[in-house]
């Protein structure tokens, strides 16, 4: 063992490498610090991939670390033993050192070349950058789906809790419109007989509270003339089972009397395997029923009535048309019987007119044919009357001259105005000369 460690440190007769250098200070010293600059550097990168190693746990190339870390110290080996042999020449342990150093970097530099594919699936620090990125963004991404899930959630919470509060104050409200309004709900499987219906149906077939009365209960409070209807009409639903509605109205028989039930509803569409199901209602209508009979009581009495009113109508009209008929021959009959002598006073007029008589004579005789014509004229109307309730009464369209209409009544109320003191004027220079109209009644009235 001494003399392998001889053989290895002893010079053998060997000069140191200063002797290459002939001892020249500032290459020497050179060489020195650049070898141990280099060396320190070495042995300190093993130190730093030794560090990282621990520090990333978990590397699957671990064993690339080790083989650098091996191969750089060697060479900072290799350079701590350049400087010594510059003054002891131990070129053995160089030479193995070298030998080391190269066995080494080559057993790395293979491995390194079957490590190539593989860490060419290693991502570039870019993409994992984005890669990253892109991660962090459907991170994001989830935390805010999670969040419109929660709060969707939290909305269907209160959505169902709300809808719940709705359908019980419905619930309530149909149960409190069904006690108040008497209606119930009722079900019955036509192949089992078997029925159920709310509480409102036992309050209106007289049953108590809460009870379960069966088919035979029901069909006995039925009336007997109407129990063999009701059993008819399950049989042929029983029979035919086939969707169809129906609307029934039949008696029961209570301990308070016979009450009248309206039923409606409808057999569900029978299908393959589903028996078949009678859904409907019933609702007490006694209270319609007896109102329905006094309405007929009343009507009836009412036409009645109607019909009595009518024949006393019809007799007032019968004496209404005769007193009518009996006015028209007694206006027919007296405007006759004046119209006869008036025409005579008018006519003898007309002939004293044509005699030699002084201004007034002339002028009373006028305004005595003025007034026999507005007596004749007046009894004119008096037949207009029938003509009017007869409706055949018609008015003139004639030209009419207000200078000679209003002139002739002027002198009609003159002396009549004269005897209670009343002066009169007639002024007619503001007023048109023709207007159209019936100048007869215009006159008279």
């Amino acid at each position: 063992m001494l003399e392998i460690i001889d053989f290895l440190f002893g010079t053998n007769g060997m000069m140191p490498h200063g002797m290459c250098f002939l001892w020249n200070p500032s290459l020497l010293w050179i060489v020195v610090i650049g070898n141990t600059v280099t060396a320190i550097a070495y042995f300190s990168i093993p130190i730093t991939m030794a560090y990282f190693a621990y520090k990333r746990k978990g590397s699957d190339f671990k064993w690339v670390i080790f083989l650098f870390s091996a191969f750089i110290f060697a060479c900072g080996v290799t350079h701590v033993l350049a400087v010594v042999t510059i003054w002891i020449p131990i070129y053995w342990v160089t030479a193995i050192a070298i030998t080391v150093t190269a066995i080494i970097s080559v057993l790395t530099a293979v491995l390194l070349w079957k490590l190539i594919p593989t860490a060419l699936l290693i991502p570039s620090p870019a993409s994992l950058l984005n890669a990253n990125k892109k991660l962090e963004q459907e991170v994001q991404f989830h935390k805010e789906t999670k969040a419109k899930l929660q709060q969707l959630n939290e909305d269907l919470d209160r959505l169902v809790d709300q809808r719940t509060k709705e359908l019980k104050t419905s619930e309530y409200d149909l149960r409190l419109s069904q006690t108040n309004g008497g209606i119930g709900t009722w079900k019955v499987d036509l192949d089992t007989e078997e029925y159920t219906w709310s509480e409102n149906c036992n309050a209106i077939f007289g049953f108590p509270a809460l009870s379960k009365p069966t088919w035979n209960d029901f069909l006995a409070v039925l009336h007997v003339d109407d129990r063999k209807k009701m059993l008819a009409l399950f049989d042929a639903y029983h029979e035919k089972k086939r969707a169809t509605q129906y609307e029934i109205e039949y008696r029961i028989e209570t301990a308070t009397g016979d009450s009248w039930i309206r039923s409606a509803g409808k057999i569900e569409a029978v299908e393959d395997g589903v028996p078949p199901v009678v859904r409907g209602i019933v609702q007490d209508i006694t209270d319609n029923k007896k109102l329905t009979q006094e309405l007929n009581s009343h009507k009836h009495h009412l036409e009645e009535l109607v019909e009595k009113r009518t024949e006393q109508l019809e007799a007032a009209q019968v004496k209404a048309e005769a007193a009518n008929r009996a006015k028209s021959r007694f206006l027919a009959n007296m405007s006759h019987e004046i119209r006869t002598p008036l025409n005579a006073i008018i006519g003898f007029a007309y002939l004293l007119q044509n005699d030699s008589l002084t201004d007034f004579q002339q002028d009373q005789l006028k305004k005595q044919s003025d007034a026999s014509n507005h007596l004749l004229h007046v009894i004119n109307d008096i037949l207009d009357l029938s003509k009017i309730d007869a409706g055949m009464f018609v008015l003139q369209d004639e030209d009419i001259n207000i200078e000679h209409l209003l002139s002739k009544v002027f002198s009609l109320i003159t002396s009549k105005a004269g005897n209670k003191g009343i002066e009169l004027f007639l002024d007619l220079d503001h007023i048109p000369l023709f207007l159209k109209g019936d100048g007869l009644r215009i006159g008279v009235n």
